[in-house]
Order: structure tokens, then sequence, then C-alpha cells
């Protein structure tokens, strides 16, 4: 008998969105108190000096200006039972 090779999955991220964190608080019985979007700084990008540059220009620009807070990356929910 040989050894059984797992089945490879892909990941699901059903709830990295506002509209899906409403619609799975609201399948689960809570509502959303409070829900903030936000931009970090990219230290994933320091190995690059130039790359890094580029990623504190983007987290400063969608952090400053309201109108691009739908492309912030970080989010946050605080959820309250119903």
């Amino acid at each position: 008998m040989g050894a059984r090779r797992p089945t490879p999955s892909r990941p699901r991220y059903r709830a990295n969105d506002r509209r899906a964190i409403r619609r799975l608080a609201a399948a689960s019985g809570f509502r959303v108190a409070e829900l903030d979007l936000f931009e970090t700084k990219p230290d994933y990008l320091f190995f690059s000096r130039t790359l890094y540059r580029a990623g504190i220009a983007y987290e400063r620009a969608v952090s400053r200006w309201d109108s691009l807070e739908g492309i912030r990356v970080q989010l946050i929910a605080d959820l309250e039972a119903v």
C-alpha cells in the first residue's frame, strides 16, 4: 500500500471585503458595529529601496484621501450580537 498524497487545495478568503463581512455577520446573528479599512507600511518591500519608496507613496496616498478607502488592504471589523 502506497502513502496517499494530500489533495492540494486553494485557500478561500470569504471575508475580505466590506460586503462579505456584512453578509457573513448577518448570516451568523451579528451586526457590524464598526468597520475600518486602513493601510500599513509596506515592510514586505524593504528588500528594494525603490519599491519600498513606491509602497510608502501608495500607503500615504490611500491613507490621506477618503475617496481611496476602497483600495486599502487591511480590514478590521467590530461585530455585535443582535
